[in-house]
């Protein structure tokens, strides 16, 4: 229940930046139109903002207005001019890059079934159905202390599988030749099938994590990502992941987490929903 609350704000969140950010480059383009009008007006002797404080100056002192007239027209055509273009050069193209993700090609979902690879062979035993892919065929490995997951089944090998291999990164991986016999396949089938890696709109690689998952601020994060920056001595100060409550349509949805790590455990820094461009399953 909890989660369906979270889901239901980020969602409202994204459509309140939306109208949000329309808004926003509306009103930049009718106060850039404005500028327009102003100037001409200010030329004209007339102060078009003030309204009804355009009072006659008294013969004395209309000098000392006209030269603060001349100066504060000019003044106040440089800033409406100078923000309306700022706000037009920054939310303009936010909005365009956003239209782009929602409008464009939808998500492409693959079946991720490996050629084989060229290259040297290694010798190894597989002793599990594979936790990260969630299909026959599909297991988890190990060659001396290292684990594979997932290693896959191929039609064109007998008594070995292929290891390694990850289609985000174009990696062929390798040959593990079976020192043991294949297990026997669980006959649990998954109720609900995650994706193995996913390629988000700016690029970013999410692959899910076969080990520890982590728990931030009582979200379960079993995705890694590849944006996330290097730990030192006194924890990770920026590690980003996925939660596994994807938003299924033409173009998915995912809920990103950034987070960091200190002495106090893992502290959320922020969330928000995001747009996935690939899929492998």
């Amino acid at each position: 229940m909890a989660e369906q609350i979270r889901l239901f704000f980020d969602r409202w969140k994204d459509a309140t930046e939306a109208v949000l950010t329309a808004f926003l480059v509306l009103f930049s383009a009718l106060l850039y139109r404005s500028n327009s009008d102003y100037a001409r007006t200010a030329r004209n002797g007339e102060r078009p903002w003030l309204g009804a404080f355009n009072t006659a100056p008294n013969d004395s002192d209309t000098p000392k207005r006209a030269t603060w007239n001349a100066t504060g027209d000019a003044w106040c055509r440089r800033l409406v001019k100078h923000f309306s273009v700022f706000l037009l050069l920054v939310l303009v193209p936010l909005a365009a890059s956003a239209g782009r993700i929602d409008a464009g090609e939808k998500t492409e979902v693959t079946v991720f079934r490996p050629s084989v690879p060229n290259g040297p062979s290694r010798s190894g035993e597989c002793w599990t159905d594979s936790i990260a892919v969630s299909r026959s065929g599909s297991w988890r490995c190990r060659v001396g202390d290292e684990i594979y997951d997932p290693c896959f089944s191929s039609a064109g090998l007998t008594g070995a599988v292929i290891c390694d291999a990850n289609p985000a990164k174009g990696s062929a991986g390798f040959i593990l030749k079976l020192a043991k016999p294949l297990p026997k396949p669980s006959s649990h089938e998954p109720t609900y099938t995650r994706p193995w890696l996913v390629q988000l709109a700016d690029k970013t690689i999410c692959e899910i994590q076969t080990g520890t998952i982590a728990l931030v601020a009582g979200l379960a994060v079993p995705y890694a990502c590849s944006d996330l920056q290097e730990c030192g001595d006194n924890g990770c100060a920026h590690m980003t992941g996925l939660t596994d409550k994807f938003q299924h349509g033409k173009v998915w949805k995912a809920v990103k987490v950034t987070f960091k790590s200190s002495d106090k455990g893992l502290q959320l820094i922020s969330r928000k929903r995001v747009a996935i461009t690939a899929v492998w399953e």
